[in-house]
């Protein structure tokens, strides 16, 4: 299935922040808490948009680690030239994104029209 946006976030709060703004643009979304759903979803689905958490558990339940590399590595390794929003609370945000070539957001200083436009301007 084709999503507007499938997010890999472990926070179901910000998993709400994100599918109210991709369906404020009448768009589909697909929330994922862990790499292992990842894993298993991008054989089978894919996005217009990636948006992606500096941190979460490998597999749901277990603790969350710095596995933003990774994950975007495996959206790559599909889909090359999807776009991906780094959207976290990492100090390193920027390096992250940067070494990754991806987009980022601090969630610590985003707004609601904020996160609309950027997600509206990377699905372009």
């Amino acid at each position: 299935m084709l999503y507007t946006v499938i997010h890999l976030e472990d926070r179901s709060e910000y998993r709400e922040v994100v599918e109210r703004s991709v369906m404020r643009s009448q768009g589909t979304y697909l929330g994922l808490s862990s790499l292992t759903l990842l894993d298993h979803v991008l054989s089978q689905s894919s996005a217009k948009l990636f948006v992606v958490d500096g941190s979460f558990p490998r597999v749901d339940g277990e603790l969350a680690e710095l596995l933003a590399p990774e994950a975007i590595a495996a959206i790559r390794r599909y889909y090359p030239t999807t776009p991906i929003l780094l959207f976290s609370s990492e100090n390193d945000i920027e390096d992250i994104a940067q070494t990754c070539g991806v987009e980022y957001m601090v969630k610590t200083s985003f707004t609601k029209k904020r996160l609309d436009d950027t997600l509206r301007s990377l699905l372009r």
